[in-house]
């Protein structure tokens, strides 16, 4: 593959994996004017967040077998109707009913972003190239999370919480007509018997029974669990405990999140140099020193913005070292299941993210040592993890 059409693959796959940041992101500043709005407390619209991710886990498991089946292009096609439909329902919400039902439904449609886009790349390249166009997909993904909850602030003061929801909607209508237009099917011999149920079975046991598998995905898995952690305890550390504006958590947030665009160029740059597990490596020590930090600060009493945001900042960047060089690593073993591999890699990323945020909510204490505490723990995962991969590597072991 040129380099020409790597760009063009990490474009064009990077619009649509931004939909999870978009409907995410988008919404956190707006989290206490919907509670108000829509006559409840912040946990019912926290919940929400929750909704949606653990649809996005839900999905996981479906789209990779049905892309396996129909292709890759269809399915996302039908995805990103599903996005659109419900963006419009959560727009015109009037109660938490709906607003969580149709957050459920949006996260099962956003869910087939992230298991596409991981399988056409896994269907045209090889481990390095792969892990370069992801870094470059997720550099375009990067540029969302700084974007999104400035852009939410401002929809929320100026046209009301429901306008980042009609944004959405835009959003993926715009994603629909483009992917319609340009994206190639990559699944050139789709299996039709993927959907059967021994199919099925044989194709997620043949996954589960990789240790390499494993060891890739806890390592991209705890950097996970870490940014979800980030996601459910930072509006409540930064707007009720330090006191700061919707505004300007929207910029603390953006700033955090230049980690990320700064870190997924460095990361395909240096995949080339130094292979897949030492640049893992990279990203796991330095994920872990920010983390450490993290936690050292909270335990330490610092009660400012920026204790929250210089280390949350380096741990983005390399988080950004870490998720592509892990998702090659996991999916590379697999070229003839790579949507069922794919679809498991997500449902045990999401899972285990899911139930960060979820104890990040739960142990909330006024303060950010919910935070701090969660993404330290995460980090010593992904460490523990990557020993795993090391050891692999040592052995030769691709299986």
């Amino acid at each position: 593959m040129t380099g020409r059409e790597r760009l063009f693959f990490a474009l064009l796959l990077g619009l649509v994996v931004a939909l999870d940041p978009l409907s995410i992101d988008t919404a956190l500043p707006a989290a206490q004017v919907m509670a108000s709005d829509l006559g409840t407390d912040l946990s019912a619209v926290q919940l929400s967040l929750s909704l949606f991710v653990l649809g996005m886990a839900a999905g996981q498991i479906v789209y990779g077998p049905m892309s396996d089946r129909f292709g890759r292009r269809p399915v996302l096609l039908f995805a990103l109707v599903l996005y659109v439909s419900a963006s419009a329902a959560l727009a015109i919400s009037p109660g938490v009913e709906m607003l969580l039902g149709a957050r459920l439904v949006q996260g099962l449609a956003a869910a087939a972003t992230q298991v596409i886009a991981r399988a056409v790349v896994r269907d045209r390249l090889d481990r390095e190239d792969a892990s370069r166009v992801l870094s470059y997909v997720f550099l375009v993904l990067g540029i969302m999370p700084i974007a999104a909850p400035v852009a939410g602030a401002w929809l929320t003061e100026a046209a009301g919480w429901r306008s980042i929801f009609l944004a959405m909607l835009a959003y993926g209508a715009a994603a629909l007509a483009i992917h319609w237009r340009w994206l190639p099917e990559t699944n050139e011999t789709p299996d039709r018997g993927a959907l059967a149920p021994d199919r099925l079975l044989a194709a997620f046991s043949k996954v589960a029974r990789s240790g390499v598998f494993w060891a890739y995905v806890g390592c991209g898995a705890a950097a996970f669990s870490a940014l979800f952690a980030f996601l459910a305890g930072a509006p409540a550390a930064f707007i009720v405990h330090l006191g700061e504006t919707p505004e300007a958590f929207g910029w603390f947030f953006a700033l955090v999140m230049v980690g990320n665009l700064v870190g997924y160029p460095v990361g395909s740059r240096l995949v080339m140099r130094l292979g897949i597990v030492r640049l893992l490596m990279w990203g796991t020590l330095g994920g872990l020193a920010s983390g450490l930090a993290i936690a050292a600060l909270a335990i330490a009493g610092v009660a400012s913005p920026w204790a929250i945001v210089a280390p949350a900042c380096a741990y983005m960047f390399f988080f950004a070292l870490i998720l592509p060089p892990a998702t090659a690593g996991a999916l590379s073993p697999f070229p003839g299941v790579a949507g069922a591999a794919s679809s498991l890699l997500g449902v045990v990323q999401l899972g285990c993210a899911a139930l960060a945020g979820a104890l990040v909510a739960g142990f909330d204490d006024g303060t950010q040592m919910p935070l701090a505490i969660a993404i330290a723990a995460a980090s010593i995962a992904g460490l523990l993890a990557f020993v795993w991969v090391r050891g692999l590597a040592a052995g030769g072991r691709r299986r």
